[in-house]
């Protein structure tokens, strides 16, 4: 996967995705969002055939984005795994009965 760093600040930071589409970005602004020390995420694709996800986000309180940002990617890893394994268990029960 290909991350670039496109702007950063002391409260800011900006990164592209030039492999990743809206199902990502979607879902890390989603848990970007989640978070009482974010002020703002947003991502945007200026066009849908050529263009490259660009995600942005402007925290508070004093906290770092770029440490923001991973305990969101931490948090959505999180529920991940969680999904998977209760769709393990579910499919699984399902199977024997």
């Amino acid at each position: 996967m290909i991350v670039r760093v496109k702007d950063k600040g002391e409260n800011y930071i900006e990164i592209e995705l030039p492999e990743e589409g809206h199902t990502l970005c979607n879902l890390l602004v989603d848990f970007l969002n989640r978070r009482p020390d974010v002020e703002y995420a947003a991502y945007t694709i200026d066009h849908p055939l050529v263009g490259v996800p660009r995600v942005f986000l402007r925290t508070k309180g004093g906290k770092k984005p770029e440490d923001v940002l991973i305990e969101a990617i931490d948090d959505a890893i999180s529920a991940l795994d969680e999904l998977n394994s209760e769709l393990r268990k579910v499919i699984h029960e399902g199977s024997t009965s």
